[in-house]
């Protein structure tokens, strides 16, 4: 229940090029993202994270600091296993 409840034992991700990409291919895949995936955490890449983040209740685990939340990534990859 920690590690998964409690915003505290989520471990931030560095938001590199290969982390960013990856991020926004799942994006574009559950249709919030529209762009190219280019490997910057920009603008368009944070407001459609945070679009996925609220449809599924986890907008407490989106950062504001350059980083991603370990626990979002793992969601977002949950959900979207189709993408290697």
């Amino acid at each position: 229940w920690d590690d998964t409840m409690l915003v505290r034992h989520d471990e931030p991700v560095e938001a590199t090029p290969d982390v960013v990409r990856d991020v926004q291919r799942r994006l574009a895949a559950v249709d919030v993202y529209a762009g190219e995936p280019t490997g910057a955490l920009d603008e368009p890449t944070r407001l459609a994270l945070a679009d996925w983040a609220g449809r599924y209740n986890l907008e407490g685990r989106l950062r504001d600091d350059g980083k991603l939340s370990s626990h979002l990534l793992l969601e977002l990859r949950d959900v979207t296993p189709e993408i290697d």
